[in-house]
């Protein structure tokens, strides 16, 4: 037929944040009041941080979720959320660990508070692991292309976790000549059933059978015990994938 398939040439213009707000009903209404209120609350104008709008409502969506957990959360609670070690941790542990998040996410999202605490373990996983590297930094800092950075990683011989849509790469791996530390490989190539954030935390974790200390301080503080520590991985990557 004579027209099928083509498409307009005249581009959709989105609508405005208030018409779609409308259009939702009086209950979707009553929310964006409450996010407005609580962005004169807070003293955030739309334009304060040069936001667009989505980001914006996103801000302001934010604030009243985080406002609502201050505010019925115990003081017990909260500082147990202000311990986590980075920003994204405390939300993070704070959906995952309180009541009144669980109760009110339950209803429409019941993974949410898996998801945070999921969340709230990788960002502690990352500060143990030194913080993570691109697979450029890791390149220039070795003096090798990204490419060979991503073949080692094909290769067992670096450990890569998925983070922010790419591959990051822990900087507690590498030894202080920007060189994976001895024996990673091998120990990596035992762990390959555990997955990268499984095989992340079984390096960071004390085990008693390492007395008391981790993969990674055995790799780098006594390489000689590298026998004991394989047969131990062994064992983790029998479990399958983490």
């Amino acid at each position: 037929m004579v027209g099928q398939g083509r498409r307009s040439g005249r581009r959709k213009e989105p609508k405005p944040a208030h018409k779609i707000q409308a259009e939702r009903g009086p209950r979707a209404r009553d929310a964006a009041d409450e996010h407005e209120q609580i962005a004169k609350a807070f003293d955030v104008p739309v334009d304060r941080f040069g936001l667009s709008e989505p980001a914006n409502a996103f801000v302001q969506r934010s604030m009243t979720a985080i406002l609502r957990i201050a505010k019925a959360e115990t003081d017990e609670k909260l500082s147990e959320a202000l311990a986590a070690p980075t920003d994204v941790g405390m939300i993070a542990r704070a959906i995952s660990n309180t009541k009144v998040a669980s109760t009110a996410i339950a209803e429409l999202d019941p993974f949410a508070s898996l998801i945070a605490k999921g969340a709230e373990v990788k960002q502690t996983l990352i500060q143990q692991a030194g913080g993570l590297l691109s697979a450029s930094e890791v390149a220039k800092a070795r003096g090798l292309s990204p490419q060979a950075i991503y073949k080692q990683r094909r290769s067992h011989k670096l450990l890569s976790v998925p983070y922010a849509g790419e591959e990051k790469y822990p900087a507690i791996q590498f030894d202080r000549e920007g060189g994976p530390l001895a024996g990673l490989s091998t120990v990596l190539e035992a762990l390959n059933l555990a997955g990268p954030w499984g095989t992340l935390d079984f390096l960071l974790s004390p085990d008693t059978e390492l007395d008391g200390l981790s993969p990674i301080d055995i790799l780098r503080d006594q390489p000689d015990r590298l026998e004991e520590l394989v047969r131990l991985a062994r064992t983790q990557g029998e479990h399958g994938p983490g």
